[in-house]
């Protein structure tokens, strides 16, 4: 295992603990306990967890960037996107119903969902019908552009995944073109 492998494991291992430590303390007569950790105490840990995980998480996609040596903008959120098709139609606005052609894949190249060939998806943008980091990236696009988009997992499906086909905690990575604008 590599250093950012083991690092990330060791602060998982942390949270568990501290979760523990924290439930443990919940247990028995309310008036008799008193809490080994405070809530600021783990609200800190927590913090600290988490700003580790996502840093990793950027240079993991710094580095997939550089080494496709594709030249990304990115989101004030964090969401990098290449637009590598120009197009010239309609800008989408929230609450427009699009349409698009996507292919969905880990950050590893596994595929995991694409559009039925001739069926592209449509949904409402800004409904929450799809994950916060495409529907940002698509608000960015025109009619007929197509763009390599990469979502981090907090954007994305986040700790738990999709039930199915993308695992928790998952970079995402789409190739999506945007269609129409209704």
């Amino acid at each position: 295992m590599n250093k950012k492998r083991i690092s990330a494991f060791y602060y998982l291992f942390l949270i568990l603990c501290s979760l523990l430590t924290l439930l443990s303390g919940c247990a028995g007569d309310k008036d008799n306990q008193q809490s080994p950790v405070s809530n600021d105490s783990l609200k800190e840990h927590m913090i600290a967890v988490n700003k580790i995980m996502v840093d990793n998480e950027s240079s993991r996609i710094a580095e997939f960037i550089k080494r496709h040596q594709w030249k990304m903008d990115s989101t004030r959120t964090g969401v990098h996107y290449w637009v590598y098709a120009k197009g010239n139609g309609t800008a989408p606005k929230r609450n427009d119903k699009i349409k698009i052609n996507y292919k969905l894949f880990l950050l590893d190249g596994t595929s995991a969902y694409q559009s039925e060939k001739g069926k592209p998806l449509e949904f409402t943008l800004g409904r929450g019908e799809n994950i916060t980091g495409l529907e940002e990236t698509l608000l960015l696009m025109h009619t007929g552009e197509k763009a390599w988009v990469i979502v981090p997992k907090y954007l994305g499906y986040g700790m738990t995944g999709d039930g199915k086909k993308i695992p928790g905690n998952s970079t995402l990575l789409y190739d999506v073109e945007l269609v129409s604008v209704n």
